[in-house]
């Protein structure tokens, strides 16, 4: 899954492509993966939500076809806030339906607190993110993110003097 896009985490609305995204696109297909894309949101209201996704879209445009999910990234930062996550289910369902509309296969991510408490009627399948040795939530779901902290042969930091990174790795459902 690549980040291809977020919005800021600032008080403004302001969506930007990711810098990284062409590069670990094109190599992961060429890998012959199978790849999805994700956008990570900010958004507060449907309008925002469908904003994001039209946003997204118009990005992939320029690709090949992901081979996978393309997925709304739903999780609190500065601008969503537990306070102004109102509408959570309405706002990534709405992400969603813009996705689907596109012919694309969407998904949404989210951990725990946000499924139990603020997407509480999830339209499209889920990538539930829960950092440990086994997934409590016990709907339905596509992947679950249990790491933060996984090695990947090949996938290095700039910032690091062992040329290893750490990635987030999830378990993907049949």
């Amino acid at each position: 899954m690549c980040r291809a896009s977020r919005t800021s985490t600032g008080s403004s609305f302001k969506m930007e492509q990711d810098s990284t995204f062409n590069a670990n696109y094109k190599n992961a297909l060429s890998a012959g993966l199978k790849v999805g894309v994700y956008h990570f949101s900010q958004a507060i209201t449907v309008t925002e939500a469908k904003e994001e996704a039209e946003f997204l879209c118009k990005i992939l445009k320029d690709y090949q076809k992901p081979t996978f999910w393309v997925a709304i990234d739903y999780e609190f930062d500065d601008r969503l806030t537990r306070k102004k996550c109102t509408h959570g289910s309405d706002v990534v369902n709405a992400f969603c339906d813009v996705v689907k509309s596109y012919g694309y296969q969407p998904c949404i991510y989210a951990n725990l607190e946000m499924l139990k408490n603020y997407v509480k009627s999830p339209k499209y399948p889920l990538w539930v993110a829960q950092y440990n040795s086994t997934c409590d939530y016990k709907g339905p779901k596509v992947m679950w993110q249990y790491t933060s902290s996984g090695r990947v042969d090949g996938i290095s930091s700039k910032n690091t003097n062992n040329n290893s990174a750490n990635v987030d790795l999830s378990h993907v459902y049949k």
